[in-house]
Protein backbone atom coordinates (compact mmCIF):
# COMPACT_ATOMS: atom_id res chain seq x y z
CA UNK A 1 0.00 0.00 0.00
CA UNK A 2 1.20 3.19 -0.68
CA UNK A 3 2.83 5.57 1.56
CA UNK A 4 2.86 8.97 2.69
CA UNK A 5 5.35 10.42 5.83
CA UNK A 6 3.87 14.21 6.59
CA UNK A 7 6.00 16.52 8.27
CA UNK A 8 5.12 18.58 11.32
CA UNK A 9 5.77 22.60 9.58
CA UNK A 10 3.54 22.65 6.89
CA UNK A 11 0.08 20.76 9.13
CA UNK A 12 0.88 22.96 11.89
CA UNK A 13 0.87 25.92 9.68
CA UNK A 14 -2.28 25.38 8.15
CA UNK A 15 -3.56 24.65 11.79
CA UNK A 16 -2.59 27.76 13.40
CA UNK A 17 -3.69 29.64 10.28
CA UNK A 18 -6.86 28.71 10.18
CA UNK A 19 -7.08 29.39 14.21
CA UNK A 20 -5.40 32.82 13.39
CA UNK A 21 -7.93 33.39 10.81
CA UNK A 22 -10.84 32.65 13.10
CA UNK A 23 -9.23 35.31 16.06
CA UNK A 24 -8.62 38.26 13.59
CA UNK A 25 -10.82 41.39 13.46
CA UNK A 26 -12.67 40.78 16.88
CA UNK A 27 -11.57 43.42 18.94
CA UNK A 28 -12.50 42.85 22.48
CA UNK A 29 -14.83 45.90 23.84
CA UNK A 30 -13.30 46.90 27.29
CA UNK A 31 -14.40 45.74 30.19
CA UNK A 32 -15.94 48.42 32.98
CA UNK A 33 -13.94 48.53 36.19
CA UNK A 34 -14.93 45.63 38.14
CA UNK A 35 -16.46 45.83 42.01
CA UNK A 36 -15.46 44.54 44.94
CA UNK A 37 -16.54 40.67 45.25
CA UNK A 38 -18.63 39.59 47.50
CA UNK A 39 -19.36 36.02 48.75
CA UNK A 40 -22.46 34.28 47.85
CA UNK A 41 -24.47 34.81 50.64
CA UNK A 42 -24.47 32.05 53.59
CA UNK A 43 -26.79 30.91 56.27
CA UNK A 44 -25.91 32.46 59.05
CA UNK A 45 -25.82 30.27 62.33
CA UNK A 46 -25.55 30.88 65.79
CA UNK A 47 -24.70 28.56 68.78
CA UNK A 48 -28.00 28.68 69.58
CA UNK A 49 -29.53 28.22 66.30
CA UNK A 50 -28.30 23.93 67.16
CA UNK A 51 -29.52 21.65 69.37
CA UNK A 52 -26.55 20.35 70.20
CA UNK A 53 -28.07 18.05 72.99
CA UNK A 54 -30.19 16.08 70.33
CA UNK A 55 -27.35 15.87 68.22
CA UNK A 56 -25.58 12.82 68.13
CA UNK A 57 -23.18 10.27 66.63
CA UNK A 58 -23.34 6.67 66.15
CA UNK A 59 -21.26 3.57 64.75
CA UNK A 60 -23.22 0.88 64.03
CA UNK A 61 -26.37 1.81 65.22
CA UNK A 62 -24.48 2.65 68.48
CA UNK A 63 -24.80 6.36 69.67
CA UNK A 64 -22.07 8.14 71.00
CA UNK A 65 -22.49 11.55 72.48
CA UNK A 66 -20.36 14.46 70.55
CA UNK A 67 -18.58 17.07 71.97
CA UNK A 68 -20.57 20.03 70.98
CA UNK A 69 -17.17 22.03 70.71
CA UNK A 70 -16.77 20.42 67.65
CA UNK A 71 -20.35 20.82 65.99
CA UNK A 72 -20.04 24.54 66.70
CA UNK A 73 -15.92 24.07 65.07
CA UNK A 74 -17.33 22.77 62.06
CA UNK A 75 -20.17 25.09 61.36
CA UNK A 76 -17.63 27.76 61.64
CA UNK A 77 -19.19 28.82 65.00
CA UNK A 78 -16.63 29.43 67.80
CA UNK A 79 -13.38 28.16 68.03
CA UNK A 80 -11.73 26.88 64.69
CA UNK A 81 -9.62 24.16 63.89
CA UNK A 82 -11.64 20.95 65.36
CA UNK A 83 -12.96 18.14 63.28
CA UNK A 84 -16.53 16.05 64.52
CA UNK A 85 -15.16 12.72 64.68
CA UNK A 86 -16.95 9.42 65.49
CA UNK A 87 -14.40 7.28 65.25
CA UNK A 88 -12.13 5.02 63.34
CA UNK A 89 -11.91 1.43 61.83
CA UNK A 90 -9.02 -1.33 61.30
CA UNK A 91 -9.68 -3.18 58.03
CA UNK A 92 -12.97 -3.65 59.70
CA UNK A 93 -16.34 -2.59 57.96
CA UNK A 94 -18.03 -0.08 60.05
CA UNK A 95 -21.14 2.54 59.52
CA UNK A 96 -20.42 5.82 60.92
CA UNK A 97 -23.75 8.67 61.42
CA UNK A 98 -23.51 11.66 62.54
CA UNK A 99 -26.64 13.44 63.37
CA UNK A 100 -26.55 17.23 62.82
CA UNK A 101 -30.13 18.86 64.44
CA UNK A 102 -31.14 22.52 64.69
CA UNK A 103 -33.74 24.38 67.07
CA UNK A 104 -35.86 25.21 64.24
CA UNK A 105 -35.67 24.42 59.99
CA UNK A 106 -33.05 25.65 58.48
CA UNK A 107 -33.74 26.97 54.84
CA UNK A 108 -30.69 26.68 52.36
CA UNK A 109 -29.59 26.12 48.46
CA UNK A 110 -26.29 24.73 48.95
CA UNK A 111 -23.89 22.88 50.76
CA UNK A 112 -19.95 22.53 51.32
CA UNK A 113 -19.27 19.48 52.54
CA UNK A 114 -15.67 18.43 53.62
CA UNK A 115 -15.76 14.85 54.35
CA UNK A 116 -14.95 12.37 51.53
CA UNK A 117 -17.23 9.34 50.40
CA UNK A 118 -20.12 10.69 53.07
CA UNK A 119 -23.75 10.22 52.12
CA UNK A 120 -25.91 12.87 53.21
CA UNK A 121 -29.98 12.81 53.93
CA UNK A 122 -32.04 15.70 55.05
CA UNK A 123 -35.09 15.12 57.23
CA UNK A 124 -38.65 15.51 55.88
CA UNK A 125 -40.12 18.93 56.33
CA UNK A 126 -42.92 18.00 59.25
CA UNK A 127 -41.60 14.82 60.29
CA UNK A 128 -40.55 14.32 63.78
CA UNK A 129 -36.90 13.76 64.64
CA UNK A 130 -36.59 9.22 64.87
CA UNK A 131 -35.11 7.98 67.83
CA UNK A 132 -33.21 5.29 64.84
CA UNK A 133 -31.81 7.87 62.77
CA UNK A 134 -31.56 4.07 60.26
CA UNK A 135 -35.53 4.89 60.03
CA UNK A 136 -35.32 5.40 56.45
CA UNK A 137 -38.98 6.61 55.48
CA UNK A 138 -37.86 9.71 57.58
CA UNK A 139 -35.34 10.69 55.27
CA UNK A 140 -34.65 12.20 51.86
CA UNK A 141 -31.71 11.48 50.47
CA UNK A 142 -29.51 14.55 49.33
CA UNK A 143 -27.39 13.85 46.31
CA UNK A 144 -24.00 15.38 45.97
CA UNK A 145 -22.83 15.36 42.25
CA UNK A 146 -19.82 12.56 41.59
CA UNK A 147 -16.21 13.39 40.68
CA UNK A 148 -15.51 15.68 43.03
CA UNK A 149 -12.85 15.14 46.39
CA UNK A 150 -13.29 15.06 49.75
CA UNK A 151 -14.64 18.88 49.80
CA UNK A 152 -17.80 18.67 47.94
CA UNK A 153 -20.77 20.88 47.17
CA UNK A 154 -23.93 19.67 47.22
CA UNK A 155 -27.08 21.47 45.33
CA UNK A 156 -30.69 21.07 47.35
CA UNK A 157 -33.52 20.55 45.50
CA UNK A 158 -35.03 23.94 45.01
CA UNK A 159 -36.61 25.02 48.45
CA UNK A 160 -35.28 22.63 51.02
CA UNK A 161 -36.40 23.22 54.78
CA UNK A 162 -35.30 20.52 57.47
CA UNK A 163 -34.61 20.76 61.11
CA UNK A 164 -31.98 17.97 60.90
CA UNK A 165 -28.79 16.34 58.54
CA UNK A 166 -27.95 12.75 58.53
CA UNK A 167 -24.10 12.03 57.73
CA UNK A 168 -23.55 8.62 56.59
CA UNK A 169 -19.91 6.87 56.14
CA UNK A 170 -19.76 3.03 55.54
CA UNK A 171 -15.79 2.47 55.58
CA UNK A 172 -13.09 -0.51 55.84
CA UNK A 173 -10.26 1.56 56.92
CA UNK A 174 -9.34 4.88 58.33
CA UNK A 175 -10.77 7.63 60.83
CA UNK A 176 -14.64 8.89 60.53
CA UNK A 177 -14.65 12.84 60.20
CA UNK A 178 -16.25 15.91 59.58
CA UNK A 179 -14.25 18.58 58.99
CA UNK A 180 -16.29 21.14 57.58
CA UNK A 181 -20.01 22.11 56.69
CA UNK A 182 -21.15 25.22 55.16
CA UNK A 183 -24.34 26.05 53.97
CA UNK A 184 -24.87 28.62 51.31
CA UNK A 185 -28.88 30.48 50.19
CA UNK A 186 -27.90 30.28 46.36
CA UNK A 187 -27.69 25.94 44.29
CA UNK A 188 -24.35 26.64 43.98
CA UNK A 189 -23.05 24.16 41.77
CA UNK A 190 -19.11 23.17 41.09
CA UNK A 191 -18.71 23.10 37.36
CA UNK A 192 -15.14 21.56 37.20
CA UNK A 193 -16.16 17.80 36.49
CA UNK A 194 -18.07 18.95 33.51
CA UNK A 195 -14.58 21.43 32.41
CA UNK A 196 -11.34 20.10 30.50
CA UNK A 197 -7.96 20.50 32.21
CA UNK A 198 -4.72 21.76 30.83
CA UNK A 199 -1.36 23.00 31.86
CA UNK A 200 2.17 23.95 31.20
CA UNK A 201 3.24 20.83 31.88
CA UNK A 202 2.56 17.70 34.06
CA UNK A 203 5.26 16.08 36.50
CA UNK A 204 6.19 12.36 36.06
CA UNK A 205 7.36 10.92 39.75
CA UNK A 206 10.11 8.09 39.49
CA UNK A 207 9.45 6.53 42.61
CA UNK A 208 12.56 3.86 44.07
CA UNK A 209 9.68 0.93 44.24
CA UNK A 210 7.07 1.44 41.93
CA UNK A 211 6.52 2.48 38.61
CA UNK A 212 6.43 5.77 37.45
CA UNK A 213 3.31 8.21 38.07
CA UNK A 214 2.18 10.87 36.38
CA UNK A 215 0.19 13.95 38.39
CA UNK A 216 -1.95 14.76 35.17
CA UNK A 217 -4.26 17.58 35.28
CA UNK A 218 -7.55 14.99 34.59
CA UNK A 219 -7.14 14.19 38.24
CA UNK A 220 -8.15 17.56 39.17
CA UNK A 221 -11.50 17.38 37.19
CA UNK A 222 -12.13 13.63 38.06
CA UNK A 223 -11.45 14.67 41.74
CA UNK A 224 -9.41 11.51 42.30
CA UNK A 225 -5.63 13.82 43.03
CA UNK A 226 -3.31 16.21 42.60
CA UNK A 227 -1.75 18.17 39.76
CA UNK A 228 1.28 18.94 39.61
CA UNK A 229 3.73 21.00 37.33
CA UNK A 230 7.16 19.78 37.82
CA UNK A 231 9.05 17.71 41.13
CA UNK A 232 12.57 16.01 41.30
CA UNK A 233 13.78 13.96 38.69
CA UNK A 234 15.35 10.80 38.16
CA UNK A 235 18.87 12.50 39.53
CA UNK A 236 16.36 14.19 42.57
CA UNK A 237 17.01 17.66 40.67
CA UNK A 238 13.78 20.13 39.80
CA UNK A 239 14.64 21.04 36.41
CA UNK A 240 12.83 24.18 36.38
CA UNK A 241 13.89 27.82 37.80
CA UNK A 242 11.58 28.74 40.39
CA UNK A 243 7.73 30.04 39.54
CA UNK A 244 8.23 33.84 40.84
CA UNK A 245 11.08 33.76 37.70
CA UNK A 246 9.31 31.86 35.28
CA UNK A 247 5.53 31.36 36.21
CA UNK A 248 3.27 28.43 34.84
CA UNK A 249 -0.61 27.93 34.24
CA UNK A 250 -3.48 26.04 34.35
CA UNK A 251 -6.61 26.03 32.70
CA UNK A 252 -10.26 24.93 32.99
CA UNK A 253 -12.19 25.31 30.18
CA UNK A 254 -15.88 24.63 29.24
CA UNK A 255 -17.79 23.94 25.45
CA UNK A 256 -19.96 26.38 26.35
CA UNK A 257 -20.06 29.48 28.25
CA UNK A 258 -20.80 29.58 31.62
CA UNK A 259 -21.35 31.57 34.27
CA UNK A 260 -19.33 31.36 37.17
CA UNK A 261 -18.92 33.61 40.55
CA UNK A 262 -15.98 31.74 42.40
CA UNK A 263 -13.31 28.83 43.21
CA UNK A 264 -12.59 26.79 45.90
CA UNK A 265 -9.29 25.83 45.70
CA UNK A 266 -6.88 23.49 47.47
CA UNK A 267 -3.22 24.46 46.17
CA UNK A 268 0.38 25.79 47.47
CA UNK A 269 0.56 28.88 45.81
CA UNK A 270 2.20 32.43 47.87
CA UNK A 271 0.99 34.40 44.90
CA UNK A 272 -1.29 33.81 41.64
CA UNK A 273 -3.39 35.73 39.00
CA UNK A 274 -6.73 34.54 37.56
CA UNK A 275 -7.58 35.28 34.41
CA UNK A 276 -10.80 34.88 31.88
CA UNK A 277 -11.29 33.70 28.26
CA UNK A 278 -12.99 36.32 26.18
CA UNK A 279 -11.70 34.66 23.02
CA UNK A 280 -13.71 33.05 19.98
CA UNK A 281 -15.76 30.37 20.21
CA UNK A 282 -14.71 26.66 19.07
CA UNK A 283 -11.39 27.02 20.02
CA UNK A 284 -9.80 25.43 23.41
CA UNK A 285 -8.61 28.26 25.92
CA UNK A 286 -5.61 26.32 26.53
CA UNK A 287 -4.21 27.96 22.79
CA UNK A 288 -5.60 31.04 23.13
CA UNK A 289 -3.38 34.21 22.56
CA UNK A 290 -2.56 36.34 26.13
CA UNK A 291 -4.76 39.14 23.90
CA UNK A 292 -7.71 36.27 24.61
CA UNK A 293 -7.31 36.37 28.13
CA UNK A 294 -8.99 39.13 30.53
CA UNK A 295 -7.12 39.29 34.22
CA UNK A 296 -10.06 39.34 36.90
CA UNK A 297 -8.63 42.69 39.03
CA UNK A 298 -10.84 42.26 41.97
CA UNK A 299 -11.40 38.85 43.73
CA UNK A 300 -11.66 38.05 47.77
CA UNK A 301 -9.26 35.23 48.89
CA UNK A 302 -10.12 33.65 52.40
CA UNK A 303 -9.33 30.57 53.76
CA UNK A 304 -11.86 27.65 53.85
CA UNK A 305 -10.94 26.50 56.97
CA UNK A 306 -8.73 23.81 56.34
CA UNK A 307 -6.95 22.90 53.93
CA UNK A 308 -8.30 25.44 51.65
CA UNK A 309 -9.38 28.59 50.33
CA UNK A 310 -12.38 30.61 48.75
CA UNK A 311 -11.71 32.38 45.55
CA UNK A 312 -14.78 35.12 44.91
CA UNK A 313 -15.17 37.80 42.14
CA UNK A 314 -18.28 39.01 40.48
CA UNK A 315 -19.98 36.74 38.12
CA UNK A 316 -18.91 36.35 34.66
CA UNK A 317 -19.96 34.28 32.34
CA UNK A 318 -17.08 32.58 30.33
CA UNK A 319 -15.35 29.41 28.26
CA UNK A 320 -12.33 28.92 30.45
CA UNK A 321 -10.62 30.28 33.47
CA UNK A 322 -6.54 30.56 34.00
CA UNK A 323 -4.84 30.36 36.95
CA UNK A 324 -1.18 31.63 36.42
CA UNK A 325 1.41 30.63 39.48
CA UNK A 326 3.26 33.83 40.24
CA UNK A 327 4.71 32.02 43.28
CA UNK A 328 4.48 29.01 45.76
CA UNK A 329 6.40 26.31 48.58
CA UNK A 330 8.42 24.89 47.24
CA UNK A 331 9.39 27.97 44.53
CA UNK A 332 9.90 25.92 41.39
CA UNK A 333 6.54 23.32 42.15
CA UNK A 334 3.18 24.44 41.53
CA UNK A 335 0.27 21.68 42.84
CA UNK A 336 -3.65 22.03 42.84
CA UNK A 337 -4.91 19.11 45.07
CA UNK A 338 -9.03 20.08 44.51
CA UNK A 339 -10.66 22.88 42.53
CA UNK A 340 -14.33 23.89 42.54
CA UNK A 341 -15.65 26.60 39.74
CA UNK A 342 -18.78 27.83 41.48
CA UNK A 343 -22.10 28.67 39.23
CA UNK A 344 -25.51 29.59 40.40
CA UNK A 345 -28.13 27.23 39.25
CA UNK A 346 -31.11 29.31 40.12
CA UNK A 347 -34.02 27.56 39.43
CA UNK A 348 -31.99 25.13 36.92
CA UNK A 349 -32.10 21.35 37.40
CA UNK A 350 -28.38 20.39 38.66
CA UNK A 351 -26.51 19.03 35.42
CA UNK A 352 -25.76 15.49 34.85
CA UNK A 353 -22.13 14.85 33.98
CA UNK A 354 -22.01 12.54 31.04
CA UNK A 355 -18.78 10.89 30.13
CA UNK A 356 -16.83 12.36 26.80
CA UNK A 357 -13.66 12.56 25.37
CA UNK A 358 -11.08 15.62 26.50
CA UNK A 359 -11.18 18.60 23.56
CA UNK A 360 -7.79 18.71 21.85
CA UNK A 361 -6.39 22.17 21.84
CA UNK A 362 -5.38 21.80 17.76
CA UNK A 363 -6.21 19.50 15.44
CA UNK A 364 -3.35 19.77 12.15
CA UNK A 365 -5.47 19.59 8.73
CA UNK A 366 -3.73 17.83 5.76
CA UNK A 367 -5.00 16.21 2.77
CA UNK A 368 -3.88 12.69 1.00
CA UNK A 369 -4.06 12.00 -2.49
CA UNK A 370 -4.80 8.76 -2.07
CA UNK A 371 -6.00 5.88 0.41
CA UNK A 372 -3.18 4.61 2.10
CA UNK A 373 -0.56 4.36 5.70
CA UNK A 374 0.90 7.55 7.06
CA UNK A 375 3.16 8.68 9.73
CA UNK A 376 3.31 12.50 10.86
CA UNK A 377 6.34 13.65 13.65
CA UNK A 378 6.07 17.00 15.03
CA UNK A 379 9.61 18.81 14.59
CA UNK A 380 10.62 22.21 15.96
CA UNK A 381 12.28 24.78 13.37
CA UNK A 382 15.19 23.35 14.16
CA UNK A 383 14.56 19.92 12.45
CA UNK A 384 14.25 18.09 16.81
CA UNK A 385 11.84 15.69 16.81
CA UNK A 386 9.02 17.21 19.70
CA UNK A 387 6.59 14.65 19.33
CA UNK A 388 5.40 11.40 17.38
CA UNK A 389 2.02 12.45 16.56
CA UNK A 390 0.99 8.84 14.46
CA UNK A 391 3.00 6.15 13.26
CA UNK A 392 1.89 3.84 10.40
CA UNK A 393 -1.24 4.33 10.66
CA UNK A 394 -4.45 4.09 7.78
CA UNK A 395 -6.16 7.31 6.57
CA UNK A 396 -8.72 7.60 3.39
CA UNK A 397 -7.74 9.50 0.90
CA UNK A 398 -9.18 13.30 1.08
CA UNK A 399 -8.86 15.73 4.19
CA UNK A 400 -8.14 14.67 7.48
CA UNK A 401 -6.96 16.15 10.96
CA UNK A 402 -4.76 14.60 13.81
CA UNK A 403 -5.45 15.77 17.27
CA UNK A 404 -2.60 17.08 18.65
CA UNK A 405 -2.97 18.44 22.86
CA UNK A 406 0.27 20.52 22.26
CA UNK A 407 2.63 18.83 24.40
CA UNK A 408 5.81 16.84 23.67
CA UNK A 409 7.31 13.87 24.14
CA UNK A 410 7.39 14.08 28.10
CA UNK A 411 4.27 15.70 28.32
CA UNK A 412 5.40 19.05 28.83
CA UNK A 413 3.30 21.86 26.53
CA UNK A 414 4.93 23.58 24.25
CA UNK A 415 5.16 26.89 24.10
Amino acid sequence: MPSSRMTFLAFLAAGLAAALALQSGQAQEPRKPAAEAAPPARVVLQTEDVDADACRAFVNGVETKPNAQDILSVLGIGDSGRRWMAGLTSWEHKTFQYLLVFKKPVEAGSMFLYAPNVEVSALKDGVELPKDPREATAWMAVPIPAKQPAARLAPFPKGLRTRAFLFTDARDDGASAIDRIVFYKPRLCNLVPFGVANAQSEYTAYPNQAPPFTYYTRRVTDGVGNWQNTGPDKEKRIPRPPLDIDPCWFTISWDEPKPILGLYMEDNFDQFELAEYTGPEGLNPAVATEKEWSKIRKFTSAPAGGKGRWVFFEPRTTRGLRLKILAATPPQVANIAALHAYTDLGDQPVPEWKPGAEEPPLRIPYALAEDGIMTLAIEDAQGKRVRNLAARIERNKGQNAEPWNLKDEKGNAVG
